[in-house]
């Protein structure tokens, strides 16, 4: 087995261990271990000749096997079986590197390397699974090239290993072209199931939490967690302005929180101006007049909710689905039966009022309604004195939007923000306020909610999305489910219920840590979402860009004449610099399939080149005035 071929193996079982590594299923002391052997394997190889060392290899791998089964079968159950059977399959190709000898075939190692690839590719976070496909097929291909070689007999010289290389990151290249190609013209609709349905269905291992929107907000919930960029609603503002998009994204409210946990639940229809009333797909609100309009797109999701904004009016759905059952709770959310609706979307219009409302008044002095009692009990004594430090700095005679402002104002820059799964992030209220330590959106929204009721001020909170991805040209903003989010509600005297948002500024925890590092990986995830999302409507959008390409080209066709004509009259000069006899002289070398040494004359390699009696005629006559010119020989 040659070098290069051994060494194109390495990078294919390394990119493998990554593929299994990104997907947080496995357990890293495994990896740590493979990836050691994996990297010794280069010298390790000379070992393969002994019967004792491949033993120790095939007996290993038993031994884990029968662990493996042993996990499975007694108390853990399944609970390991997607860990394990990540580790055994990298185990196996760990295997195969370090026991092949130079008369063994690797198909089988390159074989599984592609299935560990579509495995993981279900389970992988998306902007690394990204970078090491694009590392993977240039790698796969040069492995596959280098073993077609060995077959041969031909030895691997240097110049042909290079040459393969060259050829290998070429082929790599036209394979994504075309794949793009395919997507233009026939794009995958990543809602529709496969031709297997749910017979086939990977699903992420429970360690790997996925961000959506739900309607259980639970504080203590840690883990790796993968930010999917799957879409789950386009936005158009099809009539008037674009600023009545306030980007918050209403799933369901939250009123009743025990033991780190928020169950939803209805608030009370008092303070509720928005009211939805109607039915069969039409829904007005009580008052408010909608000064802009939009078309919602909403992917087909198991939360079987509607998201219409705060800010909402008017909601009318489109054919089909203006026959699905839909029913308006009373704190403005809305439930959607999704099995009535044929096909893989629905698609509604609202109406959107201005989404600022001007705040007023005192807070409440009368008895609390019961939903909104707080049992101090759930908060940590820190959390009280600060509230109630809080309420006191605000003044007596302060409005109630001036104490939600002041304890907004304190969380928002008195914390840092981590995204959930990242380490050392808070569990509950008391790593919170206590430890101090970082924290999700769900953990602030919690704290102003019990703060704010703590000093009888009405709120909630709620569980949906917040997007900023905007696109001003189309005038479409494109929430994903990773834009899921957790904010708070507050029942206003004058305005009646508000948004507030407690968390810090995405945008502004990323400019603290900006790098150029930050903005690739910013730009990369962008680009993948692209990929990952294109669907008929993109594909659209590409063809009417492809369409009116010639006309934009023509109001540059000038740059592209004076480049034509600067290309010309270089090449020209660069021939004239050459003379006649030089170039004619290498034309005879290519056509005798001659290459001079290096450091060789014309005339040493006509004296060592053996040639037929015409052949090294023309050659004697190309070296002769090849000599007259460079060298003023007569």
């Amino acid at each position: 087995m040659s070098r290069p071929l051994r060494v194109a193996m390495v990078g294919i079982v390394l990119i493998n261990l990554g593929f299994v590594q990104i997907t947080e299923a496995a357990e890293w002391s495994w990896l740590a271990a493979l990836f050691v052997l994996t990297v010794a394997a280069p010298w390790l190889v000379s070992l393969t000749r002994y019967f004792w060392y491949r033993s120790i290899w095939n007996v290993g791998v038993q031994v884990v096997f029968g662990i493996m089964v042993h996990r499975f079968t007694g108390v853990g159950g399944a609970q390991h079986l997607l860990n394990d059977g990540l580790i055994l399959a990298v185990l196996c190709q760990v295997h195969l590197l370090n026991s092949l000898n130079a008369k063994q075939k690797p198909d089988l190692l390159f074989f599984n390397s592609f299935l560990i690839a579509v495995v993981t590719s279900y389970l992988s976070i998306d902007l690394p699974y990204m970078v090491l496909f694009l590392l993977y097929v240039p790698v796969l291909v040069f492995g596959l090239q280098m073993l077609a070689l060995t077959r041969t007999g031909a030895e691997p010289t240097g110049r042909l290993v290079r040459a393969i290389l060259r050829q290998s990151v070429v082929r790599s290249a036209v394979v994504l072209v075309l794949t793009m190609g395919v997507f233009l013209f026939f794009p995958r609709d990543f809602q529709r199931k496969g031709f297997a349905g749910d017979a086939i269905k990977f699903k992420p291992p429970r360690g790997l939490m996925q961000t959506d929107f739900t309607e259980e907000v639970a504080l203590d919930r840690g883990g790796a967690v993968n930010r999917s960029s799957e879409t789950v609603m386009e936005v158009e503002v099809v009539g008037g302005p674009s600023n009545a998009v306030t980007g918050y994204w209403r799933g369901a409210t939250h009123t009743r929180y025990r033991d780190g946990r928020w169950l939803p639940a209805p608030s009370p229809r008092e303070g509720m101006r928005a009211t939805w009333r109607g039915s069969r797909g039409r829904f007005l609100r009580r008052d408010g007049n909608g000064i802009a309009s939009l078309r919602v797109v909403q992917r087909k999701s198991r939360a079987k909710r509607l998201f219409p904004p705060l800010n909402a009016n008017r909601l009318r759905m489109t054919p089909p689905a203006n026959k699905a059952l839909i029913r308006a709770d009373n704190d403005g959310t809305m439930m959607c039966e999704w099995g009535a609706l044929p096909g893989k979307s629905i698609e509604y219009v609202m109406a959107v009022e201005a989404p600022f409302r001007q705040p007023g008044g005192k807070r409440r002095t009368r008895r609390r309604d019961s939903w909104m009692i707080v049992d101090t009990r759930q908060m940590p004594d820190r959390m009280r004195a600060v509230a109630r430090d809080l309420a006191r700095r605000a003044g007596s005679g302060a409005m109630q939007f001036q104490i939600v402002e002041t304890m907004r104002s304190y969380l928002a820059h008195g914390y840092n923000y981590l995204a959930p799964g990242e380490d050392g992030g808070a569990r509950d209220l008391a790593e919170f306020f206590v430890e101090r330590k970082g924290a999700h959106c769900e953990i602030f929204a919690t704290a102003l909610v019990l703060m704010l009721r703590s000093e009888g001020i009405p709120s909630r909170l709620v569980t949906g999305y917040r997007s900023g991805e905007w696109d001003a040209t189309q005038r479409v903003m494109t929430v994903r489910k990773r834009d899921s989010h957790a904010w708070v509600e507050v029942l206003d005297p004058q305005a009646g219920w508000m948004t507030v948002d407690p968390t810090p500024s995405l945008d502004a925890a990323a400019a603290k840590s900006a790098s150029l590092w930050s903005e690739f990986r910013g730009w990369a995830e962008t680009v993948w979402a692209s990929v990952t999302n294109f669907n008929d409507a993109t594909r659209l959008r590409v063809l009417a860009w492809l369409r009116d390409l010639p006309a934009r080209a023509l109001r540059y066709a000038w740059i592209a004449g004076l480049f034509l004509v600067w290309f010309v009259w270089r090449r020209r000069r660069r021939r004239a610099r050459v003379p006649l006899a030089v170039a004619d002289y290498g034309s005879v070398l290519a056509t005798l399939k001659l290459e001079r040494r290096a450091g060789e004359t014309p005339r040493e390699l006509l004296a060592r080149a053996d040639l037929e009696p015409d052949a090294r005629s023309e050659l004697e006559a190309a070296t002769r005035r090849h000599e007259e010119v460079r060298y003023a020989v007569q």
